[in-house]
């Protein structure tokens, strides 16, 4: 069973309450879906939109380095997702698994999952998708890039983490296949405690300075 909303709140709070920090000041909440404005981080003048859908299962970022930028969430049933009155997206899968995502205040979105016991899946995918996005691709660091054809950068993902309930680092990495990345929560090597919480950050704005 995935943890409920507070459950999952909790365990993160537990070990990284620096999720909930640095949040978004101006999001608007409508039924559904959350949006804000993107600014520009040099210039600070707005140049975009950031949304959470919980309809469609989705985030998405528009920012300085052009294209739409849209996160797909894995929803496997009986699933719950919901918007929350602190603006987040949540979706509770069959999988035993809980994804809390959040947008900071750099217009990034900061994706955080609980993995509830040993029984539940330790692989969370994503799809991410936009107009002339060709590939994905991991730098030294373990961030990854999206690309169009020109390998001109348009986004990215900053390095995965996850840490058990007692604060343990637990190894943690990203595979790519196409566009659609996995984090994978490998516990084989030693004995974590749950819930375990791993998070990555992405978005756009975030990678306009990064050098490659």
């Amino acid at each position: 069973m995935a943890p409920t909303e507070p459950e999952a709140v909790a365990a993160i709070e537990a070990v990284a309450p620096e999720v909930f920090e640095g949040t978004h000041p101006d999001l608007v909440v409508e039924g559904e879906q959350v949006t804000g404005v993107v600014e520009d981080p040099l210039t600070g003048e707005s140049n975009g939109v950031i949304t959470l859908d919980a309809d469609n299962a989705t985030a998405s970022v528009q920012g300085v380095l052009g294209p739409e930028v849209t996160l797909e969430y894995q929803v496997v049933e009986p699933a719950t997702t919901a918007i929350t009155e602190n603006a987040e997206l949540v979706v509770e899968n069959a999988t035993g698994v809980t994804t809390i995502s959040n947008v900071t205040d750099d217009a990034s979105v900061r994706v955080t999952s609980t993995i509830a016991s040993p029984e539940s899946d330790h692989v969370i995918p994503y799809a991410f998708s936009a107009d002339g996005m060709t590939s994905i691709v991991e730098i030294e660091g373990g961030s990854l890039l999206f690309l169009d054809e020109n390998e001109e950068m348009i986004g990215g993902v900053a390095p995965a983490w996850a840490l058990d309930a007692a604060g343990v680092s637990v190894p943690t990495r990203y595979e790519i296949d196409g566009l659609n990345v996995t984090q994978v929560v490998d516990v084989s090597a030693g004995s974590f405690e749950y819930p375990i919480v791993a998070d990555p950050l992405w978005g756009t704005n975030l990678f306009s300075i990064v050098d490659y």
